[in-house]
């Protein structure tokens, strides 16, 4: 049961401003989202994980334990601080917090896709939690940062899978600084092998893209150019490591 005092305490309280319930307008277009994601992002998941994510998403009501990289996506962050005060605030605490910053520009892409506030979601979390640089962070002597050799195998696959237009965005295009730092401490041999056979796949792509007339191409492009402006720096801090 959860008494007056916990209720009182709950860290989610803080954060309640970002749920514009009084704003007709607001509620409607998270009404409209809601329906996109309920239909088409999260056809997987049980009617009670349908129920716990709606309330929360439309309200901030969190009524039992929800995924974090769900979490966090279902919070209308407004700016990278707001990011990191929730990330620090004691709402996600133990292994959720190293699944958090391990995964959420990995995975959430894929739940998150055709929403408007992804990328800038994306943005507040790269900028505010995960940072542009690898760094070890540690909390109770459990290191929160991700394995670094895991993270930037499984980058590269998203990467690769991102300019192939698998993904209309991928978080992938706002973490390339985080993951050029992180290759410097990855040591996994056969991780590294495998990051460079998808590199070099990648920079084939890239040096041959074409762009078509959207928003989704041009970021595309840029992301490609970003790519070739920097594949020698990435061949070489794999080549020093095999």
């Amino acid at each position: 049961m959860t008494t007056s005092n916990q209720k009182k305490n709950n860290p989610l309280d803080e954060f309640l401003y970002l749920w514009k319930s009084d704003d007709k307008e607001w509620m409607k277009e998270r009404k409209r989202h809601w329906k996109i994601l309920k239909e088409e992002n999260f056809k997987d998941f049980t009617q009670r994980e349908l129920s716990l994510y709606r309330k929360y998403f439309l309200h901030g009501l969190k009524e039992g334990w929800i995924d974090p990289i769900i979490l966090f996506m279902l919070t209308p962050i407004d700016s990278a601080a707001t990011a990191k005060m929730f990330f620090d605030s004691g709402i996600i605490f133990g292994d959720d917090k190293r699944r958090l910053m391990s995964e959420f520009v990995l995975d959430s892409p894929k739940w998150s896709h055709s929403m408007p506030w992804q990328r800038i979601q994306m943005m507040y979390f790269v900028e505010g939690i995960l940072g542009k640089e690898y760094v070890i962070i540690k909390e109770n002597n459990a290191t929160l940062s991700p394995e670094p050799s895991r993270w930037c195998a499984v980058y590269s696959s998203m990467l690769l899978k991102y300019l192939k237009g698998e993904y209309n965005y991928h978080g992938c295009v706002d973490s390339f600084s985080y993951f050029l730092s992180a290759l410097g401490f990855a040591s996994d041999i056969k991780r590294l092998e495998s990051i460079k056979q998808k590199i070099n796949e990648a920079i084939n792509i890239a040096s041959n893209f074409e762009v078509n007339p959207s928003v989704e191409d041009k970021l595309r492009k840029d992301f490609c150019e970003c790519l070739l402006d920097n594949k020698e720096k990435v061949l070489q801090i794999i080549e020093n490591k095999l």
